[in-house]
């Protein structure tokens, strides 16, 4: 029996789209006041997510 795997689904800021986690880009708020993105979604911090297209703004 294949069990299927449930997908993370998270909510883009920029548009209010709910899409799947690995299709975002996560921002991330480190220490006071410094804001990276975080590709890989595994930095600690307080973060939030964005799709590709409002991510861009970022760069």
């Amino acid at each position: 029996m294949v069990q299927n795997r449930k997908v993370p689904l998270r909510r883009c800021v920029g548009c209010g789209e709910m899409k799947e986690k690995r299709d975002l880009i996560r921002i991330l708020k480190e220490d006071e006041n410094r804001i990276t993105l975080d590709p890989t979604g595994r930095k600690n911090g307080r973060g939030a997510y964005l799709c590709r297209k409002h991510a861009l703004r970022w760069q």
